[in-house]
């Protein structure tokens, strides 16, 4: 289901692929959320399950659910 893939993804993506890590200075514990519409919405709730990880959250025309966001409900 969407949650499950949600979870996997944000557990297995690297954000910089290894190549480009030895080129670039890379944080990878640190994780820009941007996206727009439903994707801002989806960087507001990776953003609040994932807090440690987030460097910045840009939703461009994004929706939230203050529920969602505290965890109250998936």
């Amino acid at each position: 289901n969407a949650l499950k893939a949600r979870d996997y993804l944000a557990q297995t993506l690297p954000g910089v692929p290894a190549d480009l890590q030895s080129t670039y200075r890379v944080d990878s514990t640190k994780i820009i959320y941007a996206g727009h519409s439903m994707g801002g919405h989806g960087c507001w709730v990776q953003s609040t399950h994932y807090p440690d990880r987030a460097l910045a959250v840009v939703p461009a025309a994004g929706w939230y659910n203050a529920m969602t966001l505290m965890g109250l409900i998936c």
